[in-house]
């Protein structure tokens, strides 16, 4: 994770080497055994390498995985999305599209994992 994640969601930052706070340490034989997973990132946010790399370990395993970059959004593009947050209102039309995106994404994925 991110020095300003691992700084603001760990007490203690050496537990960010722990599968349950970064999956990237876990190895083959646990990854293998993941759900169907999406991650979706965005191009401007600290995290995105972490999550491509985590979706390459999941390949790697065998697991199923699909991964997404938006461009042109930040860290948070898809929970700030809404009409009353100060937040939303700073969000470019951009990255709003982009939001509504990842979340037909995210719809389209969860149907087809349980069948809808």
């Amino acid at each position: 994770m991110g020095s300003f994640f691992n700084k603001a969601y760990l007490k203690d930052l050496e537990k960010g080497k722990e599968i349950y706070a970064s999956p990237l340490y876990a190895d083959k034989s646990i990854l293998s055994q993941m759900p169907p997973t999406l991650i979706i990132t965005a191009e401007n946010d600290e995290l995105k390498n972490n999550g491509y790399e985590y979706f390459q370990k999941l390949k790697q395993a065998g697991a199923e995985a699909d991964y997404h970059c938006f461009a042109n959004s930040s860290h948070g593009f898809t929970t700030a999305f809404h009409e009353d947050s100060r937040i939303a209102r700073a969000l470019t039309q951009i990255e709003q599209n982009e939001a509504e995106k990842a979340f037909e994404l995210t719809a389209i994925f969860l149907r087809k994992i349980f069948l809808i």
